[in-house]
């Protein structure tokens, strides 16, 4: 905390790995997974001020993206990012 303000600042990173999986229902065979191998990041902050005590306002932003290991299975591109803002009262 810096006086009345608080600033938090997080971040995550997964790394998502399917194995092949022998299928024993019908039709028998293997389910392959690779398709779905990705790395997913997100960063985040907070900025918040407390307008007294108990309760403050504050404004929150993050990034998101994820990053597929191959094309889908039908030649698409799935990588993704996006934005999150939020503005609030706790």
């Amino acid at each position: 905390p810096f006086g009345r303000f608080e600033a938090r600042l997080g971040g995550e990173w997964r790394d998502y790995q399917f194995d092949a999986v022998d299928a024993t229902g019908l039709p028998p065979g293997t389910l392959l997974g690779d398709d779905r191998n990705r790395q997913a990041v997100r960063g985040e902050g907070q900025l918040r001020y407390s307008v007294w005590p108990g309760y403050g306002v504050f404004v929150r932003g993050a990034h998101t993206a994820q990053d597929y290991d191959v094309l889908g299975p039908t030649g698409i591109n799935r990588d993704s990012s996006g934005y999150e803002a939020d503005l609030g009262l706790n």
